[in-house]
């Protein structure tokens, strides 16, 4: 049996281990509100259409989201292993030697696995470049940037990249195929006339405008950060393969048949996102939050560069069994050093419903009723109290509804990060509210508030 099948298989057998025996779902805001989006489709078709939702991956997601959360992680796991089969088919015809090593770079970042089992949108992303890559080295160029066309779809950084593979297409004088670039925002432009009013929507309802609610850091945040989600390992190598591309331009390798293709759309993209992340995060633009989470949209390119700084040090070893025994060096410390830092998985529990979240599914079971009008910020408050999220009648986003005494069967769900941050509404101003009465709380270790049931006075 050849390698790579087995290889894929071991990994195919992981990932299934990890679907069925935990429940966590990687994050507790955007992706809980992405499989909403996805899950609910059937009923609310405009989320289709729904710009912050990203059409594309709600489209592809939902047929898995309609089945429960296990089905949106079974969707991200499924992406990440073609991504990782795709990862090696770009090294093995950039004529590379060991593809399978750079998969396992991109396997062994450990932020990578959180996000894998999760309803977030970066491993559709992280697919999708990597497909377009594959695709334009086997000179696949109008389909490759059909695929681009759509990028935007499923991330909003997929107009840096659509610029970037621009670039590379003019440079590479393919020009003929600039204006299959367009293709994903005329698409969806005018399909979505049957909600919007203009085919221009997919511009006018960029919902990332101003600066409420958000803040700004440090320049230097998102490249900090970055140790965090590949590890101390495979940053130290991705460091090396910066130089081992330097090293490689002033050397004959300048002139390969794919020198255009790995210098724009792998190390320049590259570059290109994490320096527009960083401008976002610095200056307080388009709704940064600093989430580190979103360098794994590059993951697939960034193992490409790490795999590089290992081929570095492999090719200066003159003997091959030293230097296999490098890669295996290698390996074994990616797959440590997480462990032994606990960064950033502390422990399996990271894998499964967090505490918040398993106290939100005991109040449902509690309070759960369908003659009930919830008013909550905490998305997964729709999962354990089995809401439909997009259904005004049960679930409000009016929280002036907690001074109409009309309103006699509201139930207030408040919680100590969503609430505040998201609505704006403090634990302190419910307490004040004459019309309300608190019902249940959950507190933490040192007997803060962290969830806060209130209904309406009888």
């Amino acid at each position: 049996m050849r390698p790579q099948v087995i290889f894929f298989s071991l990994i195919t057998v992981l990932f299934m281990v990890i679907l069925f025996l935990f429940d966590g779902t990687g994050d507790g805001g955007d992706s809980v509100l992405h499989y909403l989006y996805a899950h609910h489709v059937i009923e609310h078709p405009k989320n289709l259409f729904n710009h912050w939702a990203k059409p594309l991956f709600t489209l592809l997601a939902s047929s898995f989201a309609y089945w429960g959360f296990t089905g949106i992680k079974l969707f991200n796991a499924l992406c990440a292993l073609i991504t990782a089969i795709l990862v090696s088919d770009i090294v093995k015809n950039f004529g590379w030697k060991m593809p399978l090593l750079a998969s396992s770079i991109f396997l062994l970042m450990p932020y990578n696995l959180l996000v894998i089992f999760s309803g977030l949108t970066e491993p559709l992303f992280a697919l999708m470049i990597s497909l377009s890559i594959s695709l334009t080295i086997r000179k696949k160029i109008a389909l490759a940037a059909v695929v681009v066309s759509f990028l935007p779809f499923v991330r909003s950084e997929g107009l840096i990249y659509l610029g970037v593979f621009a670039s590379y297409l003019i440079i590479d004088k393919k020009w003929k195929y600039l204006p299959l670039l367009i293709i994903g925002h005329a698409v969806y432009g005018i399909s979505g006339l049957i909600y919007y009013d203009t085919i221009l929507w997919p511009f006018t309802r960029i919902p990332y405008v101003g600066k409420e609610n958000y803040g700004s850091g440090k320049p230097s945040h998102f490249i900090k950060q970055l140790f965090y989600v590949v590890g101390f390992t495979i940053y130290i190598l991705m460091w090396l393969g910066v130089i081992d591309k330097v090293i490689r331009f002033f050397k004959k390798d300048r002139d390969s048949k794919h020198i255009h293709i790995e210098t724009w759309l792998i190390y320049g993209f590259s570059v290109a996102f994490i320096v527009a992340h960083t401008l976002f995060w610095w200056l307080g633009l388009f709704h940064s939050m600093g989430l580190i989470r979103v360098l794994l949209g590059i993951a697939p390119l960034l193992a490409i560069i790490a795999y590089r700084g290992v081929m570095l040090i492999y090719d200066l070893i003159p003997k091959k069994q030293f230097a296999m025994a490098w890669v295996c060096l290698v390996l074994a410390f990616a797959v440590i050093h997480p462990v032994l830092s606990k960064k950033p998985i502390k422990s399996l529990k990271a894998f499964n419903l967090n505490e918040s979240q398993n106290a939100l599914i005991n109040l449902g079971n509690k309070y759960a009723s369908a003659d009930n009008v919830y008013l909550y910020a905490n998305p997964f408050v729709s999962v354990a109290f089995n809401v439909d999220h997009f259904n005004r009648s049960s679930h409000s986003n009016d929280w002036s509804l907690v001074d109409d005494p009309d309103q006699q069967n509201l139930l207030v769900i408040w919680d100590n990060w969503f609430t505040p941050v998201e609505a704006g509404v403090t634990l302190e101003a419910l307490k004040k509210n004459e019309l309300l009465q608190e019902v249940d709380r959950v507190t933490d270790q040192e007997g803060n508030a962290t969830i806060v049931v209130f209904k309406r006075k009888d």
